[in-house]
């Protein structure tokens, strides 16, 4: 079966059932596995085991930032979790009904206002666990 693939056009990020406005880029969860060397003297080459630890990344995502909008304020948006020590329940949502869920806590948000430009942010959320594909 051949396929061009989907549009972006539709992904949605929401954390802790608040969807975030105004996204026009996600990138991640960027997962990655350990490899551990198990090399010993005898070896004329380096040797690795597949066993190693996962690791379930971050998820970064651009959006037009308005600090006014809810699901960006400090009262109940993203720079309020920023603040927030506790875990969040994060789910990216794809135009094809797919989704991925995972616990993350928000490692940074960065507002950037550049002429000719609106007003943008950076956002990264640290995955904990295993992010569930559905």
């Amino acid at each position: 079966m051949s396929t061009s693939g989907i549009s972006a056009k539709g992904t949605t990020f929401a954390v802790s059932g608040t969807t975030i406005g105004l996204v026009y880029s996600l990138g991640g969860p960027s997962i990655s596995k350990e490899a551990p060397e198990i090399t010993d003297l005898s070896d004329d080459y380096r040797h690795f085991s597949g066993s190693g630890l996962r690791d379930g990344g971050e998820v970064t995502f651009g959006l037009r930032y308005v600090p006014s909008d809810t699901s960006h304020d400090g009262a109940a948006g993203l720079v309020k979790g920023l603040n927030t020590d506790s875990m969040q329940a994060c789910v990216i949502t794809w135009p094809d009904g797919e989704i991925c869920t995972f616990s993350g806590a928000m490692t940074a948000i960065a507002p950037a206002a550049e002429l000719p430009d609106a007003l943008d942010a950076s956002v990264t959320f640290k995955v904990s666990g295993e992010p569930v594909f559905s």
